[in-house]
């Protein structure tokens, strides 16, 4: 349901656009890297990208991209310690197994600096801005049950969870 209102919405920009906007797709793939020391991993992922040209001399596009990941997985030794000093064994060491993913939504502005999007030159250099929309989900399991109501339990939690971030999306490209 979703991905035909999505649809219906770009129909409905396209439609409304005059007969001399022209607007491009790309797509790319990318790796990511997490270097966090107690959170390392990596991710393939792509990019899908939307170009509209609304002015004649081609300096100027909007953009709008959907990113995409597979899932980053990493684990990490914990240590649950008993509330109760009767609890027999006082600590249980156990692994949180974290399966995180990633999605991104940016829309913004482009301009090149050298160039046009139309331009035949060997190199074209754009700078871009927008914002975004980062959402992710995180996801972690235990290698073995741990009672939380008889030990404590460090961070991470057990289970699943959304998140949602607010992103400023700068760069300088080249084509």
């Amino acid at each position: 349901m979703i991905r035909l209102r999505i649809l219906f919405i770009f129909f409905c920009i396209l439609h409304g656009l005059n007969a001399s906007t022209q607007f491009s797709v790309a797509t790319d793939g990318s790796l990511l890297r997490n270097l966090s020391s107690q959170q390392k991993f990596w991710a393939f992922g792509q990019t899908v990208q939307l170009n509209f040209y609304p002015s004649a001399d081609g300096k100027n596009a909007i953009y709008t991209w959907v990113s995409y990941y597979t899932t980053g997985k990493f684990k990490n030794n914990f240590t649950a310690s008993a509330k109760d000093a009767a609890t027999n064994p006082q600590l249980i060491q156990y692994t949180a197994h974290t399966d995180l993913r990633y999605r991104h939504l940016s829309v913004g502005w482009k301009h090149y600096l050298i160039g046009a999007y139309n331009s035949e030159n060997i190199w074209n250099i754009y700078g871009y801005g927008g914002f975004g929309l980062l959402l992710g989900k995180a996801t972690n399991s235990f290698n073995k049950e741990v009672d939380s109501s008889a030990y404590n339990i460090e961070q991470p939690l057990q289970g699943s969870s959304a998140f949602k971030r607010l992103t400023f999306d700068a760069g300088l490209g080249t084509e």
